[in-house]
């Protein structure tokens, strides 16, 4: 049964360490996810009448946008610093924009270190779904790029020309 030994100090839940692949896939994840969720209640507000006034739905985007984003990336990179043998102090440097890269980028201790064990190695079937995972995000952005914002509103009237707005 899982749980820790009796008579052993309990491991706190930041503790451990993980791989830069398993890294890259939790966050990609992570971040796919919560875009999903805030994609669908955004995609309900606009359709259901008065839906962004719903206080359960704004209580929703702001939890998953406030709560489960901010906190997963935290613990994620927390445990992302412990492989590198730093303090998960340094986590908090994901505020700064593209710093998730240098977490990605910046090899683990292969050897046991303070903060536990190495991470177990990399399977193929983790590496398959953090290549998938990529492959999928670049092409959302490709595609977005490509086809520009959609409206999902009542077409906007259009804008009289220059020429109606000041008869001659």
């Amino acid at each position: 049964m899982g749980g820790a030994v009796k008579g052993e100090p309990r491991k706190p839940w930041f503790a451990g360490r993980i791989s830069r692949v398993r890294y890259s896939a939790y966050m990609l994840a992570l971040g796919m996810l919560c875009g999903a969720a805030l994609s669908a209640l955004l995609l309900m507000a606009v359709q259901i009448p008065g839906g962004a006034k719903i206080p359960a739905m704004r209580i929703a985007a702001a939890g998953i946008f406030y709560g489960v984003l901010p906190f997963g990336t935290l613990y994620f990179t927390t445990l992302r610093a412990h492989d590198c043998g730093r303090s998960g102090l340094l986590a908090w440097l994901i505020i700064i924009p593209f710093a998730g890269l240098l977490f990605m980028l910046w090899p683990g201790q292969r050897q046991e270190n303070r903060y536990g064990p190495p991470p177990p190695a990399n399977g193929p079937v983790l590496l398959i779904t953090n290549a998938a995972l990529w492959l999928l995000m670049l092409g959302a952005v490709a595609f977005a790029w490509l086809n520009g914002p959609v409206n999902l509103g009542p077409e906007p009237p259009p804008l009289p020309s220059e020429f109606e707005a000041y008869p001659s």
